[in-house]
């Protein structure tokens, strides 16, 4: 049945039960993917030959563009989201029963599809490398395809072992196959720390939340001593020389791929991920006057931490040091920390409309192939600009995203949902194997967390 499309196709349209409120992720997930398709369309319409440069010059200089060309930081919402997700399942899990570590992450990854761990969804990536890697360069011809899609090709016949092992954000990373997948091999090594923080944090509450903040604390001291020691831009300067090949740029090699480097939204989400067991275990309602208070204070700071970004790209201001490297490090805590608040408020129940549109059943459908879309969209992309013989608009980015969902419900559901289907039942078999040799958890069947199920 694993194999069945007609199967996987229903569950993809069934909509599971949830009491915590967490179905509002659904939303911020699709809502942000649509958000980066849009700014990787952007990047390769700056990139691109064929464009006007005075309307581009034109762009840098203007207030308001800043919402674009500081687009990459939407990547910290899936991190905040991770980490949120991964710290609250796993203490649920502890909570319903006693079990040993064991059985806690292996019921943990049996039932979260958003962690992107080696053994769930490595097989789909594999699948994308692969097409990366051979058929790809044959679908096409066009003025640059040699400059975009043969470059591509040849990185990752030589790189391909990166991605599959994760460690393509360290090594050869100026030669990365795929430019989006740095972002599965960050949060791959998150997903490695993360069972630890949450044991303590059941374990001995105390010691791992003065643990977490610790991680914080140093994940910004490092962003900062980093970017201050070599004089790196604090973000990404979306100029037309970097986007014509982004990966050899020093700022995406050293600044903005590295996993120590990216560390800060996670762990604020399994921050707030812990905050919300509590919520719900100590049936807590949060006053009016604070999420009134907290709304505000919310827009408030996403529009200071957006818009502030465009100081640095004033061409008469000159490079400061102690600038770049105090917002590098703390853009990211500020972001991480007002979509820990939407995702708090928001499941709690103080949403109005925002709640209403979050958890509108079309975006759970699509949050569902949501990591095949993002696999997928790049190479979508990429074609484009690769055959390229008129001026690219921004409007193109309908086209990719209904292209990318399209490609990535195709191979949802011919690799990613048979995989897991196989998963669950190599993996049930295994808590059951493991419960049967232990006497004191001798008829524990691990039951499904209904939280987000089957999420990309």
């Amino acid at each position: 049945m694993s194999f069945s499309v007609w199967n996987n196709l229903k569950k993809l349209s069934s909509e599971t039960e949830n009491h915590d409120g967490l179905h509002c992720i659904h939303g911020i997930k699709v809502i942000s993917m649509f958000l980066i398709i849009m700014g990787h369309r952007i990047m390769f319409i700056i990139g691109s030959p064929i464009v006007n440069p005075n309307f581009v010059e034109e762009m840098y200089g203007k207030l308001e563009t800043s919402v674009l060309l500081n687009g990459p930081i939407i990547v910290d919402t899936f991190f905040n989201i991770t980490g949120f997700l991964s710290c609250y399942s796993m203490l649920v899990i502890f909570e319903k029963r006693k079990k040993s570590i064991y059985q806690v992450f292996i019921q943990f990854i049996r039932n979260q599809p958003y962690y992107f761990q080696f053994c769930r969804l490595t097989p789909v990536y594999a699948v994308v490398l692969g097409f990366y890697c051979t058929i790809f360069v044959k679908l096409g011809s066009g003025p640059f395809w040699l400059e975009r899609i043969q470059v591509e090709q040849e990185r990752c016949v030589v790189n391909w072992w990166t991605n599959i092992l994760y460690l393509n954000n360290y090594i050869q990373k100026d030669q990365i196959c795929m430019f989006q997948s740095w972002y599965m091999t960050c949060d791959f090594h998150f997903f490695l720390i993360a069972p630890v923080i949450v044991w303590l944090l059941r374990k001995k509450p105390n010691l791992g939340v003065g643990v977490l903040f610790i991680i914080i604390i140093l994940s910004i001291s490092v962003v900062f001593a980093i970017v201050y020691l070599t004089q790196e831009n604090a973000i990404l300067l979306l100029y037309m020389k970097f986007l014509k090949d982004p990966v050899v740029n020093n700022t995406f090699k050293n600044i903005y791929i590295p996993t120590h480097m990216r560390g800060t939204p996670y762990f604020v989400g399994m921050l707030a991920g812990y905050l919300k067991y509590h919520l719900k275990t100590k049936k807590y309602k949060i006053p009016r006057y604070v999420v009134y208070t907290g709304w505000i204070i919310c827009v408030f700071v996403i529009e200071i931490t957006v818009y502030t970004a465009f100081i640095f790209y004033i061409p008469e201001k000159a490079y400061d040091v102690t600038m770049s490297a105090i917002y590098g490090s703390m853009h990211h805590l500020t972001w991480s920390i007002c979509i820990s608040w939407i995702i708090l408020v928001v499941s709690e129940g103080n949403g109005a409309w925002i709640q209403q549109l979050l958890c509108w059943k079309p975006l759970h459908i699509l949050s569902k192939i949501t990591y095949a879309a993002f696999l997928c969209h790049g190479a979508i992309q990429l074609y484009s600009v690769a055959t390229l013989r008129y001026a690219n608009y921004i409007f193109n980015t309908a086209g990719d995203i209904s292209l990318a969902f399209l490609c990535g419900l195709i191979l949802s559901m011919l690799f990613e949902a048979p995989i897991l289907g196989l998963e669950k039942i190599t993996l049930g078999k295994a808590v059951k194997v493991n419960a049967e040799n232990k006497s004191d958890v001798s008829t524990v069947v691990v039951p499904k967390i209904k939280i987000i199920h089957q999420c990309g």
